[in-house]
């Protein structure tokens, strides 16, 4: 049985999440979409609008077919840690692809983002240090500038939040060593 995992907050549900749900069933052919979402509390750290019952209600009456929480330490935190929790709640339950919206739009790049930051950490790492030191660039611009440093030819800003979270889904599933791949 082929599984999609989604990584939400539906805070609340709305159209554009339906859309989301919808493009995942017909892109990825999966028989089963499991949400991985936040609880009472969401990654910027406020709490959610809407209790997570009624947002879990929302979801399966949409047609999610298996909604999981990710826990409080997870849900609350910096993206790299978001991320790396839902893949690996995912990656338990066998999904075999993550579906996620970005504003690059373009999967390839987050795989190749991840691939070229797992095989040049200690680069990437002196690059985003340099670029912090300066006082001159906030932690996502460094992150970009460092990436494109290493990578001038790749079509990523990873100023953007959702494409922060792709790139950080990747990243989890390939040092994770899952066999979850990416899809948009």
């Amino acid at each position: 049985m082929k599984a999609t995992g989604l990584i939400v907050e539906y805070n609340p549900f709305h159209n554009g999440h339906l859309l989301h749900l919808n493009e995942a069933k017909k892109q990825t052919g999966a028989e089963v979409i499991i949400a991985v979402m936040s609880g009472s509390f969401l990654q910027r750290g406020e709490p959610a609008l809407l209790p997570k019952w009624e947002r879990t209600k929302m979801a399966v009456d949409a047609g999610i077919d298996l909604v999981v929480e990710l826990p409080f330490y997870f849900a609350t935190q910096q993206a790299a840690i978001f991320a790396n929790g839902a893949v690996e709640i995912l990656a338990a339950l066998g999904v075999s692809s993550i579906f996620f919206g970005s504003e690059n739009g373009d999967v390839k790049s987050f795989s190749n983002a991840a691939g070229i930051i797992s095989g040049q950490s200690n680069a990437f790492k002196v690059a985003i240090r340099r670029y912090l030191d300066d006082k001159r660039h906030s932690y996502a611009t460094a992150w970009n500038l460092a990436i494109h440093e290493l990578a001038p030819d790749l079509e990523l800003d990873l100023t953007q939040p959702n494409n922060i979270l792709g790139f950080h889904y990747a990243l989890a599933a390939l040092s994770q060593q899952v066999p979850i791949t990416m899809q948009q």
